[in-house]
């Protein structure tokens, strides 16, 4: 990757992580696994990933391409000919800290403009946001 892509993927997922950590009236707990899931999704460079191939693409990966889309190229030829990745280093990137795979959806349910990430949490079970899940959204 040249060195200009990856101070631009470095800025944003910085920009990222600071849209991220903005004050909010959200309980003690309810912050801490929101910022559990950024350092978890920073730490796998799969946000700055997600920053990248929009820059590339013109816009996030779809919820039907998910993040996979961050290795491998879209089916479609037109989205593929922008497509500069991979955008992560491998599969492990694509998960969270308990080893199961990183819940997207584009559009967001809940962040209408971009994404809704979130980790199914210590429980592994997809609880759509509640119980001990971790989102990008809470």
């Amino acid at each position: 990757m040249p060195l200009a892509e990856k101070l631009a993927c470095g800025v944003l997922s910085l920009a990222a992580c600071a849209l991220l950590w903005t004050p909010s009236t959200y309980s003690c707990c309810a912050k801490d696994h929101h910022q559990g899931l950024t350092r978890a999704a920073t730490r796998s460079g799969l946000l700055g990933g997600l920053d990248l191939f929009r820059v590339h693409v013109g816009r996030y990966p779809t919820t039907a391409e998910g993040i996979n889309a961050l290795l491998l190229p879209p089916a479609d030829p037109r989205t593929a000919q922008r497509w500069k990745g991979p955008y992560v280093k491998s599969t492990n990137d694509l998960r969270d800290s308990w080893g199961n795979p990183f819940l997207y959806a584009c559009p967001g349910f809940h962040n209408k403009d971009g994404y809704d990430l979130w980790s199914a949490g210590p429980n592994g079970v997809n609880d759509d946001g509640d119980s001990d899940d971790i989102t990008n959204w809470k």
